[in-house]
């Protein structure tokens, strides 16, 4: 199949900002798909270390921007959720607070993806073509190591924080006005000031590959969310 073409008009951004931007939108795309399969929310009790590490991110994020925990539930059946008070640090605590289970999710599956020997991948020198596409995924597949309890176990942990790193609505709501004055501030420089600062200069190279790891394994859990989804469509619970 011909590699799909890209217009030349895209404005020349590091493959990093990317990959950041779509982990979340993936994780997201992953919970609704299997929020909607024949398993419903009930799905998050096979998920639940990772939704248990994704509140943790969230009440670590609280005690490092100053926020007061009102109530932290580690796991219920929609989840779990912490209740907090204003963090001290404005305009960025909110945003640290939001979306913390990215952060950790990203480092957690780095981690535990070099303790099972998986190897890092590189979306970067991708052709964006079928072929390309199917080659990732075969390699992500072949690359896993299940033998042993110990790997296993490690393999369900990666799976469980990938599906579970996505922000709630909540989350969303609570960045929204955060965003919104960084976003006006940087309209601003642009449009007042002489300033250009330029975001593609950013050039984390080992970052870059340790998301594109997280991505490639966000691509395989979406394909089976997908299959899953589908299937549901099929079975009719009794």
């Amino acid at each position: 199949m011909p590699a799909i073409s890209i217009p030349e008009n895209i404005p020349d951004i590091n493959p990093f900002w990317y990959l950041l931007v779509s982990i979340p939108f993936m994780a997201m795309a992953i919970d609704f798909l299997l929020s909607h399969s024949i398993f419903g929310y009930r799905y998050r009790l096979f998920v639940a270390p990772g939704i248990i590490i994704h509140e943790v991110a969230h009440a670590v994020a609280c005690l490092v921007t100053g926020a007061k925990i009102k109530a932290l539930d580690m796991f219920n059946k929609n989840g779990g959720s912490v209740e907090h008070f204003k963090p001290k640090l404005p305009i960025i605590g909110p945003i640290l607070i939001s979306t913390a289970p990215i952060i950790f999710g990203v480092i957690i599956i780095y981690f535990l993806s070099k303790l099972i020997g998986l190897k890092p991948v590189d979306l970067t020198g991708m052709n964006y073509s079928y072929s390309d596409g199917l080659e990732l995924i075969k390699r992500i597949i072949l690359s896993f190591n299940a033998h042993g309890i110990r790997n296993g176990i490690v393999l369900y942990l990666l799976f469980s924080v990938a599906v579970t790193m996505n922000p709630s609505i909540q989350d969303l709501k609570n960045i929204f006005l955060s965003l919104l004055i960084i976003g006006v501030g940087i309209l601003a420089t642009f449009r007042y000031t002489s300033l250009r600062p330029s975001i593609s200069q950013f050039n984390p190279t080992e970052m870059t590959i340790v998301l594109s790891t997280v991505v490639a394994l966000l691509i395989l859990c979406l394909i089976l969310s997908i299959i899953i989804f589908t299937l549901s469509k099929f079975i009719k619970p009794k």
